[in-house]
């Protein structure tokens, strides 16, 4: 367009049309508000005040004969109550955080106010994505690692080691984030805020429960994930069929973000 009608030509691929201001605007729900800090504390307290009592605490208890409450070795406690708790309540927390992330917005206006600029939808989406998955890797999950991590090395005397450590906790992660994803999508689709919650507490409660009578079929969702996380974080050695979750999970995330774009585009306001 010409300067001449107040308009001015914005370049951009048609997919990434506004990303970088929609990205900036998202990203400020985190960084420019205590959310950042409040969900920091919040899982702090969670999982890391959870292996701080499975090492320093609970082996100090006695029963009323003597003996010792847990018989077990403190840190393969340890790294099973943060990888079992830490996939239930991630999942749960990330669900409760993204629930209104679209749904507010389509049902104040706001979608319809912001793409009525030069963005395109997909950007629209993607930028809540994106940025939305950084402040849940950085703050619910990265720091209560690095706690997590400290700890584990406090009561080792040495560096626990790194490597599979890391490699559970990406574990953790990739099982958070399906339950971002599925949240997300679930915005696009409906417009109510209880189906979203039930829709994803019914794949997580009911989950666990399901794979114990179906542990074959089970195994192409992300159920055992968290359970896979521990016993990779430990050195254990993986049985061969615990690697089709690995692998469906990332897919089963796609999936949904393809269909949240594909329906989102549709979407009339």
């Amino acid at each position: 367009m010409t300067a001449a009608n107040g308009f001015e030509r914005v370049e951009g691929n048609s997919w990434t049309l506004g990303f970088g201001n929609l990205f900036a605007r998202e990203n400020r729900k985190w960084w420019a508000s205590r959310r950042w800090w409040v969900q920091a504390v919040i899982w702090l307290v969670i999982l890391v005040g959870l292996v701080g009592l499975v090492l320093f605490v609970v082996p100090t208890l006695t029963a009323p004969d003597g003996s010792a409450v847990s018989q077990e070795d403190p840190i393969m406690s340890a790294l099973q109550g943060f990888f079992g708790l830490g996939g239930m309540a991630l999942a749960i927390g990330i669900t409760i955080l993204m629930q209104d992330e679209l749904v507010a917005e389509k049902q104040a206006g706001t979608a319809e106010w912001v793409l009525s600029k030069p963005v395109s939808r997909a950007a629209f989406f993607l930028a809540k994505l994106v940025a939305h998955t950084t402040g849940m890797l950085l703050v619910m999950l990265a720091l209560p690692s690095l706690g997590a991590y400290a700890l584990l090395t406090v009561y080792s005397g040495a560096p626990y080691p790194l490597a599979p450590f890391l490699a559970g906790v990406a574990l953790l992660a990739m099982h958070t984030f399906f339950y971002l994803a599925l949240t997300l999508m679930l915005g696009v689709l409906v417009e109510r805020r209880e189906v979203i919650l039930a829709v994803a507490m019914v794949s997580l409660l009911g989950g666990s429960l399901i794979r114990n009578f179906l542990p074959t079929l089970s195994l192409i969702t992300p159920w055992f994930l968290p359970d896979v996380g521990g016993l990779v974080a430990m050195g254990a050695e993986l049985p061969a069929q615990f690697l089709l979750p690995i692998v469906a999970t990332p897919i089963w995330s796609l999936v949904f973000i393809i269909v949240a774009l594909r329906f989102f585009r549709r979407y009339e306001f």
